[in-house]
């Protein structure tokens, strides 16, 4: 299991680039009140409870019956949560799931609860997604779905991280040929997959 995590938080070091920490720190969101770290990885020390396997988190599912990510992503955090009521799993904190194919592992703070997360960076662009920036900053431009070329649906061809790297990419573009302003990380909305460029203060 720990073998499966590292793999997790590594498989994005790559893309990561050597930003100020401050940069990518954030906090995540909750989802049924279960913190989910996506595109990101817990600042807090935990202890993992359960793997989660492309079946047990829904890859094998019928992609058209989830029309977001958070769907399907709500989806996977009620059934754990329905297992750890009837004792099939043991008792966790948070969700932190792989955007590749909505694999993960379920997690316990060896303290308190902690929603302080770094984010990961695409092409040297933190991304935020289901978190938000632990500073304060000013909106750049805001992207939708259509301007993002990125559809709406999950199909069985197109993953997250897929998608965001579009994101990443043609924003940058727009960037160096001066069709929008200078920022320094984006927000992706798990919902519509709109986002929003941002700049600190």
């Amino acid at each position: 299991m720990k073998k499966l995590l590292v793999i997790l938080l590594s498989s994005f070091s790559l893309l990561a680039y050597a930003q100020r920490p401050d940069q990518r720190a954030g906090y995540v969101d909750r989802v049924l009140n279960v913190p989910v770290f996506m595109y990101a990885y817990p600042d807090a020390p935990f202890t993992e409870v359960t793997e989660l396997t492309a079946t047990w988190s829904l890859l094998l599912d019928s992609p058209e019956c989830y029309s977001s990510v958070n769907e399907r992503v709500t989806e996977i955090v009620r059934r754990a949560k329905r297992r750890e009521r009837k004792g099939r799993i043991g008792q966790f904190d948070a969700l932190v799931i792989h955007p590749d194919d909505f694999t993960g592992v379920l997690i316990r703070f060896d303290e308190e609860m902690d929603l302080r997360s770094q984010a990961f960076s695409v092409d040297g662009v933190p991304v935020f997604m289901y978190a938000q920036p632990d500073r304060d900053y000013q909106e750049v431009r805001r992207m939708s779905a259509t301007w993002s070329a990125i559809s709406t649906g999950l199909d069985g061809d197109t993953w997250v991280d897929d998608r965001v790297d579009e994101i990443v990419r043609k924003a940058l573009r727009k960037r160096r040929k001066g069709k929008v302003g200078n920022f320094d990380a984006i927000i992706i909305d798990p919902d519509s997959f709109s986002g929003t460029l941002i700049r600190y203060n």
